[in-house]
């Protein structure tokens, strides 16, 4: 929990800061917050800190007595990440997909395409091709 305190400091000084309380195990708010030496004291829409037990956490975290809580922030609940794992596979497939449709669109287009894709398939394509052939016969100095 990490909640937006006012209040004064130790000078009188006015100051505002935000600190960081852990929350503990599930139960009810009352007793978790004794459990961290924080007492409250709610006036109208205004949280006031009541009491901050002497070296409790509540205290060591820089809470004390007359100072308001302005607001909490609370941990929210997470996805699970293997959600995240379907949603890539997911579109792993789909550009998968993608990339065959176009592949076929290409051959169907273009009739030189066709061949060229054959060879790909069978490894005959930088064998045969002219420009290798003249380079392979050519005798090294």
């Amino acid at each position: 929990m990490r909640p937006f305190v006012e209040g004064q400091d130790d000078v009188g000084d006015k100051t505002f800061f935000t600190t960081l309380l852990p929350i503990g195990k599930a139960g009810e708010g009352k007793t978790r917050l004794e459990a961290l030496g924080l007492g409250l004291l709610i006036d109208g829409d205004k949280v006031v800190i009541d009491n901050a037990v002497l070296d409790s956490i509540a205290q060591k975290a820089g809470l004390d007595f007359d100072q308001v809580i302005e607001n909490v922030l609370v941990p929210a609940s997470k996805p699970a990440k293997q959600l995240l794992y379907i949603s890539a596979l997911i579109l792993l497939v789909l550009i998968a997909l993608l990339q065959r449709r176009r592949e076929r669109v290409a051959v169907a287009v273009n009739p030189q395409e066709q061949e060229r894709t054959k060879c790909k398939k069978t490894s005959c394509w930088p064998s045969t091709s002219p420009v290798m052939r003249a380079g392979r016969n050519r005798s090294r100095p």
